[in-house]
């Protein structure tokens, strides 16, 4: 079950902003306010909010999974109930700086996942042209979030302002209940075919060798076409491979009676730590719960934080924090693997003490 609003335009900036930054407040972990109220009604078991921003009329949306199709007047009901309760309890200030640097931390961060970190920067600023916005506002980051941060002090209703005006008031919305249907592919491919069946029925003989002929024309053409321009193809050759790997120099130090190595390099001054501890030799069957042990680890409280505290402080202070294992193979003995534990975590660098 899904719900849109359709926002501001892609023009208004600081709306557009202000609104991705609405979605973290809302949405982004289990203890944020709607996205806690959907899960603890029991109506579905997944909750993720969205929001385009390259479009030229922003949408900001919800999808539900694990719902019954009858549920959706109920949680439709539940999402708006909660962001009045919401409106009239406000949002405190804490909530809205730690959204406020989850983004941040988001644009900031310089990131080999999707594409090139240079194209990213291109993609914010030339889909901004396209719609004649001024293209630096989509490379803009500590600024533009000073001026937030300035915004919600001179108005501490600023973000409810924006919750009543997009979100409640808002008549451009929509309810969107998708049933799955294990034959879909079946009932389509079936339906195609006897589309198909009945275009051939219908066709003269001469109109058959006519779309024969094409079909060969359009064949060769292709083929002509792969001959003539494979030299503009980029290529790699075994000689543009390099022989030895990168070296990444590492710099030791003793911090306590911890091993610290340092590698000195730009990240667009964001901190990364991964501590690695070695772990005994591990039965098969310890191992699963060993995996189950790092899924929980970062998903419950800590020390004297709750829960809901700990998410909180996590996404006010650090890009992540998460566990993991890994089973790595020893140099020396090729048959052998020794267990590590790992717990990552990345933060802006004036949060580094936080992290």
């Amino acid at each position: 079950i899904a719900f849109g609003w359709l926002t501001c335009h892609i023009h208004e900036q600081e709306d557009a902003l202000a609104l991705n930054i609405l979605e973290i407040i809302l949405m982004d972990t289990d203890a944020s306010p709607l996205k806690l109220a959907l899960l603890k009604s029991g109506l579905c078991k997944q909750a993720h909010a969205f929001i385009d921003v390259e479009l030229n009329e922003i949408p900001w949306g919800l999808t539900l999974k694990g719902c019954e199709p009858d549920s959706a007047d109920a949680l439709e009901e539940i999402i708006k109930n909660t962001l009045k309760h919401i409106c009239h309890t406000g949002i405190p200030l804490e909530m809205i700086e730690n959204a406020i640097h989850q983004l941040e931390f988001h644009r900031s961060e310089i990131t080999g996942d999707h594409a090139p970190f240079g194209l990213s920067l291109f993609m914010r600023s030339g889909l901004l042209k396209q719609h004649g916005v001024d293209p630096a506002d989509g490379l803009k980051i500590h600024s533009l979030f000073d001026r937030l941060h300035q915004a919600t002090l001179s108005n501490p209703h600023y973000f409810t302002d924006l919750i009543q005006k997009y979100l409640i008031d808002n008549p451009h919305f929509i309810r969107i209940v998708m049933k799955p249907d294990l034959k879909q592919g079946e009932n389509e491919a079936q339906a195609e075919k006897e589309n198909l069946a009945k275009i051939k029925d219908a066709l003269t003989s001469l109109q058959t060798k006519e779309l024969i002929e094409q079909a060969k024309q359009l064949s060769d053409f292709q083929k002509k076409q792969e001959e003539e321009d494979i030299e503009i193809l980029p290529k790699v050759a075994l000689s543009d491979i390099p022989l030895s790997t990168r070296d990444y120099f590492l710099h030791q130090e003793q911090v306590g009676n911890v091993s610290a190595f340092h590698h000195n390099v730009f990240t667009n001054d964001i901190v990364y730590a991964d501590l690695i501890f070695n772990l005994p030799n591990l039965t098969q069957e310890d191992l699963a719960y060993l995996r189950l042990f790092t899924v929980a680890l970062t998903q419950v409280g800590s020390g004297h934080r709750s829960y809901e505290e700990n998410l909180e402080f996590m996404q006010g202070n650090t890009g992540g924090v998460h566990a993991g294992i890994s089973l790595n193979l020893q140099a020396n003995q090729h048959q052998q693997f020794s267990p590590t534990f790992h717990l990552r975590g990345k933060a802006l660098h004036r949060k580094a003490p936080k992290l």
